[in-house]
Formats: structure tokens, sequence, C-alpha cells
């Protein structure tokens, strides 16, 4: 594919309607990453549009009332490239890590160079569609998530012995960006607002603490004013 003189690739990681390419307006110079949504939603080109940002914090009130009820209404079509992956028929190449059913590590959208593992970043993914995000987490996932722990050690140590496992950031997003429940894993630096993030050792303590935590505490969380979830809120 060529793109006004540029060579142009694209990348083996394409999900759903999201695409990258790689740009190389010239050899001696360094590749230029593009990402493509095609089609694109009302919902992904309201994600891109610049809009104020606010931090609110989450009673578990508002989350029973107005989150829950507009995760559930969220079309199952949206995260289908997930069940995919589940069922064989989609990313088969690219798994990383695959010694349990419960849920499966591979390169995160973003990654491009998979040999660049200075900028290493995986996702691991929940194959339990319960599992939405942490307000899902209790004293009954503790085991699953001590196993994600452990198998995501295992993962890095055999896959990519060079990468100091103290140096990887593994965490959740709340609010995430799709609603089945996946950890980031990355050495890269965490670009997102702080309150985004859950490291996994730390919700694991939070709930050996209290079996309940997440369904009781009130969270911090970023929303957009031109996001549909802000608007009920807001009511």
């Amino acid at each position: 594919m060529m793109c006004k003189g540029w060579r142009v690739s694209k990348s083996m990681l394409t999900r759903h309607s999201y695409f990258q390419y790689s740009a190389a307006p010239d050899p001696t110079l360094n590749t230029i990453k593009i990402s493509c949504i095609t089609p694109a939603s009302k919902a992904d080109i309201l994600k891109k549009t610049e809009a104020k940002e606010f931090l609110i914090s989450e009673t578990i009130d508002t989350y029973n009332r107005v989150v829950e009820p507009f995760i559930a209404s969220i079309p199952a079509s949206k995260i289908q490239w997930i069940q995919n992956i589940f069922d064989h028929t989609a990313e088969e190449a690219k798994r990383i890590h695959t010694e349990t059913s419960e849920f499966i590590i591979l390169p995160d959208f973003h990654w491009l160079d998979l040999e660049d593992t200075d900028h290493l970043y995986l996702l691991l993914i929940s194959n339990n569609s319960s599992l939405r995000s942490l307000r899902d987490l209790n004293g009954d996932t503790l085991p699953l998530l001590r196993r994600m722990d452990e198998e995501i050690k295992k993962c890095i140590a055999t896959r990519y012995p060079s990468v100091d496992v103290d140096q990887v950031n593994v965490f959740f997003h709340y609010r995430p960006t799709f609603y089945r429940l996946h950890l980031h894993i990355t050495k890269d630096a965490i670009k997102c607002h702080p309150s985004r993030v859950h490291y996994l050792s730390t919700v694991i303590q939070n709930i050996a603490l209290k079996s309940d935590y997440y369904q009781t505490v009130s969270l911090p969380c970023c929303i957009k004013e031109n996001d549909a979830l802000y608007s009920k809120i807001s009511e």
C-alpha cells in the first residue's frame, strides 16, 4: 500500500474495526504509527473528540443506579472480538500465554514492534463475561487474581527473559475502555490520568483485607463531558 510516496504496511494487530499501520516516509527515517478506525461509530468519534474532562467520585450508589445499567445496555457486539479470541476464530497466532482457559495474554494493540521489549505492552483478558471491571471483583475472585499475577510473571520470565518483572506495571483501568475484565502489562510510562490506574497488587491486597471492598468504596473516575454516561450521572 502506498500513501503519497510513503511505504505503508498494515500491522498484524487488527481488532474489530481498529487497525494499525506502520508508515515509512523515507528508508533513512523512523517509521510512523498510524491508527485507523473503520467503520467508526458515533462513540468512536466522541472518544477521539476533544472535550472537557471531569474527575468525579463514583459512589457505590451511583454505580448501582446509573453505571451498572449503562454497562448492561452496551451491545454484546461491541466486545465480540474478545469472544472470537476465546473461540479460536481470531488472533490465534498472536497468543502469548495460553496455559489456562481462564484468561489469555496477548500483545496490546498499541505495541507495534513486538521485538522491542523496552516498550513491552501486553493485555490479559478474562474469559469470564460476568467480570467486567473492578466493581465485579471480590473475595470469590481473589484466587483468580492471584493466578493472574503468577501467570503474568511466568509469561514474562519465559517469553521475555531480558525483561525484569519488577520493571513492569500491571494494572486495571477504571473506568475501563471496554467492559470485559482485563489487565495492562507494560514497561512503558503510564500516560493516562493517575486516578484511572489500579495496580493488581493493590487490588489483591484490598480484597484480602475486605472481600467486598470494590462493592463498597467510592472510586475516582475521569469522564468527558461528551461521554454518554456523563449526562446520566449529572441528572
